[in-house]
């Protein structure tokens, strides 16, 4: 995915749900400068691609997007698939204060 991807260095970089890390070692073998990427799980113990990135961990996505500034313009992830109403009831709460599609979701996350 991130070879079909262009990793110019104007990219900025989003793996919402990092892991261990295999799409951020992936832009590193092609390139992408640290800086350049953000990696955010809500597992607080350290990935293997941790220094790879700028990383966050230990928060809820939805938590830490609704707080950031930040904007990207190339987001890969491998997401977990899970129904809203299996999750914890902390983090339905946090996924339920990001928004729903009828107030526009937030897009500020991405550079259109």
């Amino acid at each position: 995915m991130v070879r079909a991807i262009d990793t110019s260095p104007q990219g900025l970089w989003l793996d919402p749900c990092m892991g261990p890390g295999a799409f951020v070692a992936c832009l590193r073998n092609q390139g992408v400068h640290k800086d350049r990427i953000v990696g955010v799980d809500i597992d607080p113990k350290a990935g293997a691609e941790d220094d790879s990135a700028i990383t966050v961990r230990g928060i809820d996505f939805f938590e830490w997007c609704a707080s950031t500034p930040r904007t990207f313009n190339r987001i890969v992830a491998n997401p977990p698939y899970v129904a809203i109403r299996k999750l914890h009831s902390t983090l339905q709460r946090s996924l339920m204060a990001f928004g729903t599609a009828d107030d526009g979701c937030r897009l500020r996350l991405f550079k259109l």
